[in-house]
């Protein structure tokens, strides 16, 4: 493996704010801990969905059932699991016909570390329930259970497929993704066999040094590219083993949102690498 060394990276100072919007607020984080998906991890399209930028999945704001800019108009609807998989399935908001249920990783990275009842970012999923929802993934060892996820405190667990829960829709994501490797190009990102990679010929990830002079063999590396709406591209820079097989378990090294015109957006180097 090679060797990754991150320079110039910049940790902002994080403030909680409490915003009260009619009985709608933003939960703080608890014990000065830092949040683990704050707001500027997700972009606000404006029309009731939010992408997360790590993982391109673009969640739906409200629980099924409420709408509204606070997700306060309605009444939150709960379905059994069978009538939740159909309510995804037949859904077509936004305009967006390929709605589903998270499976239970998806629906489990919503969960904010520093927060509770509901443990979830308040600002981007206003008015979330701190209670059970429906992933779309059965539980193996049971035919009659499938998986949810508690947003009081972000607990996990199996219940019956007949019993009624909360639903949040997701689309997209990280399957629909194209594997650039090294000396390709993909949707304008182009990975060179020197290592470099640029968008519409700017350049990405200069505060990461690959270790060209060690062991320049970028056989190494990885790039995934897709889309996450409005034109927006995900950039994510993984590494891989010597067994060069790619699966989603691979180290993220670092991650860019690209507009439609070719702008850097973001760039975010995880840190540790």
């Amino acid at each position: 493996m090679m060797q990754i060394r991150v320079s110039g990276l910049l940790t902002p100072g994080l403030l909680a704010v409490v915003l009260w919007v009619g009985n709608a607020h933003a939960v703080p984080c608890q014990n000065d801990l830092p949040p683990s998906n704050p707001d500027s991890v997700y972009t606000d399209h404006g029309n009731g969905t939010v992408t997360d930028t790590r993982t391109g999945l673009m969640w739906k704001q409200c629980v099924e059932g409420s709408t509204g800019a606070t997700c306060q108009t309605g009444a939150e609807q709960t379905f059994t699991w069978v009538n939740a998989l159909v309510q995804a399935e037949t859904s077509t908001f936004a305009n967006y016909t390929d709605w589903r249920l998270p499976n239970v990783k998806e629906l489990t990275s919503l969960v904010d570390d520093c927060r509770a009842s509901p443990a979830i970012n308040t600002i981007r999923f206003p008015n979330t329930l701190s209670g059970w929802f429906w992933s779309g993934s059965p539980n193996d060892f049971s035919w009659d259970l499938a998986w949810v996820v508690h947003f009081g405190f972000g607990d996990v667990s199996s219940l019956g497929r007949s019993q009624s829960n909360h639903v949040r829709l997701v689309r997209s994501g990280r399957k629909a993704a194209v594997i650039v490797h090294p000396g390709e190009t993909h949707a304008g990102v182009t990975f060179g066999p020197n290592g470099t990679i640029s968008v519409d010929g700017k350049t990405l990830f200069e505060d990461i040094s690959l270790g060209l002079t060690e062991e320049p063999n970028f056989d190494y590396f990885y790039l995934r590219v897709y889309e996450a709406g409005a034109g927006v591209r995900i950039v994510e820079l993984y590494e891989i083993g010597e067994d060069l097989n790619v699966n989603l378990d691979d180290p993220l090294l670092a991650t860019a949102r690209v507009s439609a015109e070719g702008d850097i957006l973001e760039e975010v180097i995880l840190q540790g690498n």
